[in-house]
């Protein structure tokens, strides 16, 4: 009786381990503005920076802009260290010149993403990026 209960929690045992799988990272980057004000249309850039040439790096160098929202998300195959820098054109009235001016802003950010052997499917980071 007892090897048939052994027996029964190995099975089960593996059979669980078995049904992970491994599940690639998703970046989700916000941008916010020194008041903390989402910026849209900011330019994204996030990139391996001591990578060498090669298929995987040019997977992982990414671009994308932000919506409205101030977010946007990048999809990976691997795990990885990553550079996130960020340059937003913020509108601005000049009270002055009683005109719009361009002030562009720009931040920096380092991030590790991994993937997960799971059985969840979601291996979502966030992260927020300041620009100035």
């Amino acid at each position: 009786m007892k090897k048939i209960a052994f027996f029964a929690i190995v099975s089960a045992f593996v059979l669980l381990q078995a049904c992970k799988k491994e599940v690639p990272p998703t970046l989700i980057v916000t941008v916010v503005d020194a008041e903390g004000k989402s910026a849209p249309k900011a330019d994204v850039h996030v990139y391996p920076k001591y990578a060498t040439e090669g298929v995987i790096n040019k997977e992982m160098d990414q671009r994308g802009t932000t919506g409205s929202d101030g977010k946007v998300t990048f999809e990976f195959k691997y795990s990885a260290v990553l550079d996130i820098d960020v340059v937003y054109a913020k509108e601005v009235f000049d009270s002055t010149l009683m005109a719009f001016v361009s002030d562009t802003l720009t931040g920096h950010k380092v991030v590790k993403i991994e993937s997960k052997r799971q059985r969840s499917k979601d291996n979502t980071y966030e992260e927020t990026v300041k620009v100035e």
